[in-house]
């Protein structure tokens, strides 16, 4: 329950620092394959101008998705560019920073760390209503890890620092527009 309480504090903390939100578009979003693959995730969406926008969102596993073992919590704040119109329609370009903590145990090897990294994302808005639009977006990005890798049943407390290019983000999203 930490996890959810940090991700909501976060979350409100960034939406609070936006100035004069009253005239502004504010939606509210899911990623529904983050949500199928066993981590909820929620995001807020604030225009912050003619062209430009401000995405935040969070995920975290709440038990063992799939019976796997998991364990992933993860924050992305991210800036969004519409090059095609105005704000939350049709398509852009994101610049994100994301910020988590694992523990991922995959063929008998558990992963133990933390990530942060810079990418860059590609996304398109469908409209589907006049407060409800489907998001599709996917990006790449530099990651700087570190972590510990130890076999099951053999603790090596040795962290070791990483630097890889991974996808940054990857999802289909439903977007409620609150005002």
């Amino acid at each position: 329950m930490n996890k959810m309480k940090f991700l909501l504090l976060a979350g409100i903390f960034c939406l609070l620092g936006v100035n004069n939100a009253n005239a502004q578009m504010l939606g509210i979003k899911t990623n529904l394959l983050s949500d199928a693959l066993g981590a909820p995730s929620l995001g807020f969406e604030i225009v912050t101008g003619e062209h430009t926008s401000f995405d935040i969102q969070a995920s975290t596993t709440l038990k063992k998705p799939w019976g796997k073992d998991v364990e992933v919590t993860m924050i992305q704040p991210e800036l969004r560019l519409w090059y095609a119109g105005r704000p939350m329609t049709r398509g852009f370009i994101g610049f994100a920073a994301t910020l988590a903590q694992y523990d991922v145990t995959w063929k008998s090897t558990t992963h133990d760390g933390y990530t942060a990294g810079l990418g860059i994302n590609f996304g398109y808005v469908f409209h589907l209503s006049k407060r409800m639009n489907l998001e599709a977006n996917a990006g790449v990005g530099v990651y700087g890890t570190h972590e510990r890798q130890y076999r099951v049943g053999a603790y090596n407390g040795d962290y070791r620092n990483d630097i890889r290019m991974l996808p940054s983000k990857v999802g289909v999203s439903i977007v409620y527009i609150l005002k």
